[in-house]
């Protein structure tokens, strides 16, 4: 088995928290900014949602706010609408 430092990949510590049921902060992304969710994902949360359905996310600017949060701390989650337009 090929361990996840070996293919570059980060530990996912937002899951190994919730299987530890460790306490974590987070906070609801909805201002549509990779901007904004680049500031967040710096600010020492330990999780983002980003929210596509009560905000006005589109796969395009969930990709946007994606790329723009992967060098934080803070793990970014992706809340899909109930009914998806792909």
């Amino acid at each position: 088995a090929i361990g996840m430092a070996a293919l570059g990949l980060r530990p996912n510590r937002f899951k190994q928290s919730l299987l530890a049921s460790k306490a974590q902060v987070g906070l609801w992304a909805s201002a549509c900014s990779p901007i904004a969710t680049e500031a967040l994902a710096h600010s020492g949360l330990d999780w983002l949602c980003i929210d596509m359905e009560h905000a006005p996310n589109r796969i395009e600017s969930v990709l946007a706010q994606l790329h723009a949060a992967q060098l934080g701390s803070a793990h970014p989650v992706v809340r899909v609408p109930g009914e998806l337009d792909v």
